[in-house]
């Protein structure tokens, strides 16, 4: 197995002429392990209303167990964001999550006569928390539907979403935010109903068999889950050799029902899976 390689990167925030900060990082594999702000501003240059856009109800979510968690060189907000937002003052709300339901009760209280700007500092599946849990965002005074923009920073173990918008990079991603996001991309959103009613929404993937126990293991299994890409890898060799895969599977389609029996079952609703895993079955 080949060694794991790092990369120590600088790349610009908030530049505009002679103005700017920058944020060095540290890239292990895919993993992001460091990051640093640098400050190159002088009283001189700075320009305090340069960037104060208005978001409506901004809210930064931080899941910070996601990806290799929080730890002080890790942190992306405390280091990164909350000085710079605070430097362009742009107000906003924190939550970090401190318990399992942290996003479930934050998305219950949402009112629904206003619009929300949500920044995740997270995966994939802090973002379905919220939308499984959402209230419905009608003003019932107007009957004027209500709208909730998110913005997706990669930092869980799972970053499908980001990935297929093109935001997989942190910094990027938040510089893009500074600037106003150029471009806005609708979110695809499909419910299930399950033969017992039970209902979720997905937006990623919804799967059984092998890629359900990928990834059960993937993100949950502390042995796997603080590794970078190559965590699936080695997740697969595990499942293939301990786990039953014959799953049996009535899909009803719209002109047909298909029995059969599945070790893979996976309806895929974006391109990525990861930043270079693009699922294409044949």
């Amino acid at each position: 197995m080949s060694a794991t390689t790092k990369k120590l990167i600088t790349k610009s925030l908030l530049e505009d002429g002679n103005s700017r900060f920058k944020v060095t990082y540290e890239l292990t594999g895919s993993s992001y392990t460091s990051f640093q702000l640098i400050d190159e501003m002088t009283q001189d240059t700075k320009t305090f209303d340069q960037f104060s856009t208005h978001y409506e109800n901004l809210t930064i979510i931080d899941s910070i167990m996601s990806g290799i968690g929080r730890k002080p060189q890790t942190d992306f907000y405390q280091i990164v964001i909350k000085p710079v937002l605070n430097f362009s003052n742009i107000k906003h709300e924190y939550l970090k999550t401190e318990s399992a339901d942290s996003i479930e009760t934050f998305a219950k209280r949402l009112k629904t006569n206003q619009n929300y700007t949500i920044i995740f500092l997270s995966g994939d599946t802090s973002i379905s928390e919220l939308v499984n849990n959402l209230p419905v965002l009608i003003d019932e005074t107007t009957k004027i539907r209500k709208f909730i923009k998110i913005v997706p920073i990669a930092m869980g173990s799972a970053n499908a979403l980001a990935n297929s918008i093109g935001l997989g990079n942190p910094i990027e991603t938040f510089d893009n935010f500074l600037h106003g996001m150029k471009r806005t991309t609708a979110f695809p959103l499909y419910k299930v109903i399950f033969p017992n009613e039970k209902q979720i929404i997905f937006f990623i993937i919804f799967s059984m068999g092998f890629h359900a126990n990928l990834l059960h293991l993937c993100t949950l299994d502390p042995k796997y889950s603080s590794l970078g890409v190559e965590r699936f890898q080695l997740a697969s060799t595990e499942i293939l050799d301990n786990y039953d895969l014959n799953l049996k599977l009535e899909i009803k389609l719209a002109k047909k029902t298909i029995v059969s029996q599945f070790a893979y079952f996976a309806l895929i609703n974006t391109p990525n899976l990861e930043e270079k895993y693009i699922p294409s079955p044949q």
